[in-house]
């Protein structure tokens, strides 16, 4: 909906976020110490502006209220590090940490009394060993284990705007309940077949069990308890030759990703007129890759760095429309809906490559440019939804004693309209649309600036601007547009 008529105004878009830091380390002799930290950050609640500006069939505003609530999120870990040299280990390290994370979505129509609210804790406990061991001069292993576990609580709550206090429920975003666990052990190897010649190996072997009681309240007979299991290993192979000046190398690797709770129990209209709804028969999505590159140092000023990779994806999860009790639309939350869901597509394939150069122009001023292009197509030539565009990075930096300075140019390309994933080119409310009703994400680019002087070994400030053209643009695929010409201060103080 046009609220106002200053289209380079976004209203009602800020919010506050605080961040709290905690480290601590304690030497216990020379070769242990002991690691702990602690990590908060609470956000209050943000506007979702590109819910805001959807429109019905009459042009009045879809939402009157969507807003994700106040987010929490902690963790805290504690971690023991030792190099003494044993027959199994010269080095090894355990790690014990703890997550906690709570969420939720606020939703309400556009002249409706009745909201919902969907609110998610996550809990998410984790233990990691690693270990090192050089068997020889030209022999080194890394092993170790890791075990995950997460547990999920989900609510969805009902409200009447002249009656808040009193809710009922409501469908909840995921499936209330639901654990994900893993554990996996992996074993990696590095050996010198020459001085200019490296040889590198790895396995990983990952167990995953999944449970998730499905509940679709608009179809109070849909009601499943699932159990999901996985047992894959991947692997990765890689050669390395070098000189003082180049390095060339060639890598092929494997891996998998198995369905999780917001792939297989999630109910969420992900966009106008579409609905996503739980689907269970998901299998583990393959991945095999390959990448060549190298990096070489022309002389004593130029150096370059280039790769090219190709990966093949096996029985893809993606986004695809999808049946519901032999339907493929539904009445979801008053409005007759598409249905979709996560599911094994054939394949998927996904290449690129990128390149970059660094120059020393003199002892005090650098030049680097880096630019990189992904592709991604499914097995029905579609654009894969994740795909970035084309990007490019430019920076000139001064240094002089404690004193730098920096300007970056960063460039992201076009996606033409017939590039657009399927799942995009209905977002009227997020892309440009051309003179034929299409919609495109536009190219881009902005510049930058910071300088840094270090006061002491203690206190370093940092100043800058970005998007010094004051440039209005939306990155790909983003609900609302980048920030204007904005400056920044940063004072750096370390005991």
């Amino acid at each position: 909906a046009n609220r106002g008529q200053d289209t380079l105004i976004q209203p009602n878009t800020s919010y506050e976020q605080r961040n709290l830091t905690h480290k601590l380390k304690f030497r216990i002799n020379d070769r242990t110490e002991l690691k702990s930290g602690f990590y908060a950050s609470f956000m209050s609640p943000v506007n979702r502006y590109d819910r805001f500006v959807q429109t019905d069939s009459n042009g009045h505003p879809k939402y009157a209220v969507w807003n994700y609530g106040p987010q929490l999120w902690a963790m805290s870990f504690l971690a023991v590090e030792n190099r003494s040299k044993t027959k199994y280990t010269d080095w090894f390290k355990i790690t014990a940490s703890a997550q906690w994370f709570e969420e939720s979505r606020i939703v309400r129509k556009y002249k409706n009394m009745v909201g919902r609210i969907q609110t998610e804790n996550m809990n998410i406990g984790q233990l990691n060993m690693d270990a090192s061991k050089k068997i020889s001069e030209k022999f080194e292993i890394i092993y170790g284990s890791e075990i995950i576990g997460n547990s999920l609580r989900s609510n969805g709550e009902g409200y009447h705007t002249l009656n808040p206090d009193s809710t009922w429920k409501a469908q909840n975003r995921y499936a209330d309940g639901s654990t994900w666990n893993s554990a996996s052990v992996f074993l990696s190897t590095n050996y010198d077949i020459s001085p200019s010649m490296a040889l590198s190996s790895g396995v990983r072997v990952n167990k995953i069990a999944m449970f998730t009681p499905i509940e679709f309240n608009s179809f109070p007979e849909v009601n499943e308890d699932v159990y999901l299991n996985f047992l894959a290993p991947s692997g990765s192979l890689g050669l390395t030759y070098y000189k003082s000046n180049f390095k060339y190398f060639i890598n092929f690797s494997t891996g998998f990703r198995a369905p999780n709770i917001d792939d297989a129990s999630k109910v969420f209209n992900s966009q106008p007129g579409c609905l996503i709804v739980p689907n269970t028969d998901l299998r583990e999505e393959r991945l095999y890759s390959s990448e060549v590159g190298m990096k070489q140092k022309l002389n004593h000023w130029i150096a370059l760095d280039a790769s090219f990779y190709y990966s093949y994806l096996n029985n893809a999860m993606l986004r695809a429309p999808f049946e519901f009790r032999g339907s493929d639309s539904i009445f979801y939350d008053g409005e007759l809906s598409q249905v979709l869901a996560i599911q094994n597509l054939d394949y998927a394939w996904i290449w690129g490559y990128q390149f970059g150069l660094r120059s020393e122009l003199s002892k005090r001023l650098f030049w680097t440019v880096h630019w990189s292009h992904p592709f991604g197509r499914d097995s029905q030539g579609e654009t894969l939804r994740h795909i970035n565009p084309f990007n490019a990075t430019s920076q000139i930096v001064y240094r002089r004693k404690k004193w730098s300075c920096n300007m970056t140019l960063r460039y992201n390309g076009e996606v033409a309209p017939e590039d657009m994933p399927l799942s995009e080119r209905s977002k009227i409310q997020r892309y440009a649309i051309n003179d034929l009703g299409q919609t495109y994400s536009p190219a881009w680019y902005t510049i930058n600036i910071q300088s840094t002087y270090e006061v002491n070994k203690n206190i370093v400030l940092r100043i800058g601007m970005e998007n010094l053209m004051n440039i209005k643009y939306r990155p790909y695929s983003s609900g609302i547009a980048a920030p204007g010409r904005s400056v920044f201060i940063a004072l750096r103080c370390s005991i």
